[in-house]
């Protein structure tokens, strides 16, 4: 769904004649005098749903992480017109520390919050589908987790040099 549209793709097909070839099958078969041919086959999706075709999530691979990015120099600019603007660097390094401890925070309570909706609606699903389903939502949750660690990680660093940086301030002042 991420990869490009295959514009001559045919539909998804299922051979019974394996199945239809089991003995069960070929007494019940015999009574009837049917033969089965060496192929029975049956498509499953005749008509893809628009939503279900090769590339459709194709714009969102690409874009997605030029978004990211994006994202992240707009975080950075802010962060050095912060630093630029405020009087007390050690003060402006400690609040921007406190802003990343804030977002890693509420991230992770986001997740654990949205985690019980998600089980709700995969619950609904059986079988392959809730298999595949289950490994997408836990692969993104690991993702997320990983961005929101690192996130604490650099708000802790920020805060503790921040303090570190305002105790320097003030002691040059003395």
């Amino acid at each position: 769904m991420f990869t490009g549209a295959d514009q001559n793709a045919a539909p998804w097909v299922v051979d019974l004649a394996p199945m239809l070839g089991d003995n069960s099958f070929q007494q019940m078969l015999n009574n009837f005098h049917v033969r089965v041919p060496a192929t029975v086959p049956v498509p499953l999706t005749v008509d893809v749903p628009k939503t279900l075709r090769p590339g459709k999530l194709r714009p969102l691979a690409i874009w997605g992480a030029w978004a990211s990015i994006g994202a992240a120099v707009l975080t950075g600019i802010g962060a050095l017109l912060t630093l630029a603007a405020a009087r007390g660097r050690g003060k402006a390094l400690t609040s921007l520390g406190v802003s990343a401890l804030l977002v890693g925070a509420g991230g992770w309570a986001a997740i654990e919050v949205a985690r019980r909706y998600v089980n709700d609606a995969l619950n609904h699903t059986t079988g392959d589908i809730r298999q595949i389903a289950d490994a997408m939502v836990g692969h993104g949750e690991g993702s997320m987790h990983q961005w929101l660690n690192l996130t604490l990680a650099a708000g802790g660093v920020l805060v503790v040099f921040g303090a570190f940086v305002a105790m320097l301030g003030s002691l040059r002042e003395a």
